[in-house]
C-alpha cells in the first residue's frame, strides 16, 4: 500500500527523502531499473558532500543497497571505490568482495585494489585474489 506514495517521493526531485524512498521502493518491488536512475544520480552528485552532511549516511545505504542488486549495479559500486572516505571505500570493497565468488569479472576491480592506499583494503584485495585463483 505505500508503492504509490513512494513512488511520489521518488519522483520529485525536491524531495530531501527521495533517496531513502527510492531503497525503501526497491526492498518492496526489486525492480531495479527505478531504483538505479535514481541511486546513480545520487552517486555522481554526492561525491562531494562532507562526513557531516547528513546525506551522507545515505551512500552507506546505497553500497548495501547496491551490493544486494549484485551484478547490474556493479558499476555504481565500483563509483564508491574512488571516493575519499576509508569507510565508505571499504563497505564498497566488501560488497565487492562478496560478489567476487559469482561474478569473475570483478577480478579485474580486486586486482587494481591489491596496491591501494587503504591497508584494509590492499591486503583484503589480496588475501581475496589468493583465495579465488586456488579455488580455481
Amino acid at each position: 500500500s505505500s508503492v504509490p506514495r513512494l513512488r511520489d517521493i521518488v519522483l520529485d526531485h525536491e524531495a530531501p527523502e527521495r533517496w531513502e524512498a527510492a531503497i525503501a521502493l526497491w526492498k518492496i518491488t526489486q525492480n531495479t531499473e527505478d531504483l538505479l536512475s535514481v541511486l546513480e544520480s545520487f552517486v555522481k552528485d554526492s561525491k562531494s558532500l562532507r562526513n557531516g552532511d547528513p546525506r551522507y549516511e545515505i551512500l552507506f545505504s546505497a553500497v548495501e543497497t547496491f551490493g544486494e542488486i549484485g551484478d547490474v549495479a556493479l558499476s555504481s559500486l565500483s563509483e564508491f571505490l574512488t571516493y575519499e572516505n576509508n569507510g565508505l571505500r571499504l563497505k564498497a570493497y566488501l560488497e565487492v568482495e562478496r560478489l567476487l565468488p559469482t561474478n569473475p569479472q570483478l577480478r579485474s576491480v580486486v586486482e587494481s585494489l591489491i596496491d591501494d592506499s587503504y591497508i584494509a583494503i590492499r591486503l583484503r584485495a589480496q588475501k581475496a585474489l589468493s583465495l579465488f585463483d586456488a579455488k580455481r
